[in-house]
């Protein structure tokens, strides 16, 4: 997800958000399914988890590398429209994304603690300040009979701190 794409997610996130600790709507019994959540623990840190189940009949390609996030994508959208990231971007190790299975019927989670200072693609820090953030996640699977390429973004909405 570059740079570039930023404001037509935002839209697109502001269409689909959630709000707080609620789940997405429940697509067909059939499908892959993505459910994003934004919760606070006992000591009063946020924590951002995501679960993709795969309802579908068949295993399915996903990718899994450096550059995901537990074989998701996930940003982060500040009040004024930028795109953070839970890493620097400049500090990750560099290697190539390759494609593992998601058998049917299983699930893949990920979760991480919401630290104080996010990421510009750039790898600049920058400091929450109070205010409205979205959590935007992707996952991006194929079909291993098609190749067809799909994708599901979800996001939410959370006050931060």
């Amino acid at each position: 997800m570059g740079r570039r794409n930023g404001k037509w997610i935002f839209l697109l996130m502001m269409s689909i958000s959630a709000c707080g600790n609620s789940s997405p709507t429940s697509p067909s019994s059939n499908a892959m399914e993505l459910s994003v959540f934004m919760t606070r623990d006992s000591a009063g840190s946020r924590e951002i988890r995501a679960v993709v189940s795969n309802r579908t009949q068949q295993e399915v390609d996903r990718w899994e590398g450096c550059a995901s996030w537990h074989g998701m994508n996930l940003y982060f959208v500040s009040k004024d429209h930028l795109e953070l990231l839970l890493v620097d971007p400049l500090s990750r190790p560099r290697c190539p994304d390759s494609l593992v299975s998601l058998p049917a019927g299983s699930m893949l989670e990920a979760k991480s603690v919401l630290p104080d200072t996010l990421f510009t693609w750039d790898g600049v820090p920058v400091e929450l300040s109070p205010g409205a953030y979205y959590a935007v996640v992707r996952f991006d699977w194929r079909e291993m009979d098609n190749r067809t390429l799909h994708s599901i973004i979800h996001s939410v909405s959370f006050q931060w701190p």
